[in-house]
């Protein structure tokens, strides 16, 4: 019997989401320019570190991993459900696996740029990878539609 590997996809995602903002807790281990990670009100501390004059490259960078994990969840229900979507559609599983690890991949690549790319130019390229992801999400609910719709 086949296995949809897609599935586990999901918290993959989650997992990267989550990757930027360990790293951006290791930042404030690791640089004496900010202050240790406040575990208590962690959203007043992040609040605090964006206040803080952001030439300085770790706070750049602090910030951008923080916003690069609270894009990734911004994404995750949609790519959730279009993952969901191509199940109960019941869309090829190599298309269905090709859709969910490409957007894994993804995401790890955007959050990588997000986090390291500070010059206007290579932005471009961040909003590129981000742009991909999202029209493989629409991409993906558009197939579960044809294949629901053939169905019935």
């Amino acid at each position: 019997m086949p296995v949809n590997n897609s599935f586990y996809a999901i918290p993959a995602v989650w997992v990267v989401g989550m990757s930027s903002h360990w790293f951006a807790i290791y930042l404030t281990k690791a640089s004496k320019a900010i202050p240790d990670f406040d575990n208590t009100d962690v959203r007043s501390f992040q609040a605090k570190i964006a206040a803080m004059d952001r030439k300085n490259p770790v706070v750049g960078k602090y910030v951008r991993a923080e916003a690069a994990t609270a894009n990734t969840y911004e994404t995750l229900p949609l790519f959730a459900c279009a993952v969901l979507a191509g199940a109960v559609a019941r869309l090829p599983l190599e298309s269905q696996h090709k859709f969910a690890f490409s957007y894994v991949a993804l995401r790890a690549v955007y959050s990588l740029l997000y986090v390291n790319v500070t010059n206007q130019k290579l932005s471009g390229l961040r909003s590129v990878v981000w742009l991909t992801g999202v029209v493989s999400i629409f991409n993906q609910f558009i197939q579960a539609g044809k294949s629901f719709n053939q169905a019935y």
